[in-house]
């Protein structure tokens, strides 16, 4: 597929990130980036792959996202229909300009043109077109981060490291080390900077798991080797300041104080709803990764068992999860205090007037 083709496609992927993309397993990702890496689609080798062409970076880096609220809502139906047609159509001399003017004029709209795009895998798609089409795909990830609300960039964030982990995989490819260490990495705190602006008090709910996130990523010794040391310490900086922000913030709280939000700082009644629903999809899923063991497959326990790959996950079986349960210590009155604490303090925090 051609440049716009793919651009477009992969802008659909992300929009839908949160249906399509498992938001579960980064802790997986981040804590196990020493061991062998999982079965993934196999990445080009460095032997068959060519650096692509820069003649047009500067052109792929000036292309921007429009803006949603310039798109009129009403005209989504009639302009979607005919978006993938003329991607599809457009012709491989088409003039840098052209092509920019004709992704800003689709690019919103491609919810509506096909369901296909909601059912690829968004790490295959990737691992497949990230050959010919790195350089687009990384200015993709930061502008539809821009037009989104900071509650829904979370999705991205959580693809946007694992990514990182894949590529760090095959690290001793030449395309992959280039991706990781020219703009994968170097635009970390890009998007630390969108998941977590400053003094921004709606987006501390996503402080939590970029701490986890970043923790991981930088006590973990081999990838760190590929972290210069200017940006580990932007990184010290940026949770310090982020983590001092929301002490602040909840100091106010506990002394019953005024909390000022700035009007830039508002969110839609849907975007919490939304948001809401994905927080308790993560929490429940998180709770059923509690239920889960490692086994050595009663195929793999001969001598000619590899030690690295032969361990599986399964979920316990009931005999298991009961010895497991009786395990845990019953609730006291002080979990029992904290429980009704944290019940009020979601209650007023989710409060919609």
């Amino acid at each position: 597929m051609d440049s716009l083709e793919a651009r477009l496609r992969f802008i659909s992927i992300l929009k839908n990130l949160q249906k399509t993309l498992n938001l579960i397993d980064i802790n997986d990702i981040t804590t196990n980036i020493n061991e062998p890496p999982p079965q993934t689609p196999q990445l080009p080798t460095a032997s068959n792959t060519t650096l692509p062409t820069k003649t047009n970076a500067n052109n792929n880096i000036n292309r921007s996202i429009p803006d949603n609220k310039n798109i009129n809502d009403n005209s989504n139906n009639n302009i979607s229909s005919s978006v993938n047609n003329e991607a599809l159509t457009i012709s491989t001399s088409t003039t840098p300009s052209s092509s920019s003017l004709s992704l800003q004029s689709q690019t919103f709209n491609l919810s509506h043109t096909t369901t296909d795009n909601k059912n690829i895998n968004p790490i295959e798609f990737y691992l497949q077109n990230y050959k010919d089409h790195y350089e687009d795909f990384h200015q993709c990830l930061i502008d539809t981060m821009k037009k989104f609300n900071v509650l829904d960039r979370l999705p991205i964030t959580i693809y946007y490291f694992k990514l990182i982990y894949l590529l760090y995989y095959d690290i001793d490819n030449e395309l992959s080390r280039t991706i990781l260490t020219q703009f994968m990495i170097p635009s970390i705190m890009d998007v630390l900077d969108l998941i977590l602006p400053e003094s921004d008090i709606i987006s501390l709910t996503n402080l939590p798991l970029c701490e986890d996130m970043i923790n991981k990523l930088l006590t973990s010794p081999n990838i760190t080797k590929i972290i210069n040391n200017n940006l580990k310490n932007q990184l010290f900086v940026f949770l310090q300041k982020r983590s001092s922000f929301k002490q602040s913030v909840l100091d106010g709280y506990s002394t019953k104080q005024v909390i000022t939000i700035k009007s830039g700082q508002t969110v839609e009644i849907p975007t919490i709803l939304n948001r809401m629903e994905i927080d308790r999809d993560r929490h429940k899923r998180s709770k059923e990764s509690n239920w889960k063991i490692n086994r050595t497959p009663i195929s793999s326990t001969g001598p000619s068992a590899s030690t690295g790959s032969s361990i599986v996950q399964t979920i316990l079986d009931p005999n298991e999860f009961k010895r497991q349960w009786e395990t845990i210590s019953p609730l006291t009155s002080t979990d029992i205090q904290d429980t009704k604490i944290l019940n009020e303090i979601c209650k007023e925090s989710y409060l919609l007037q």
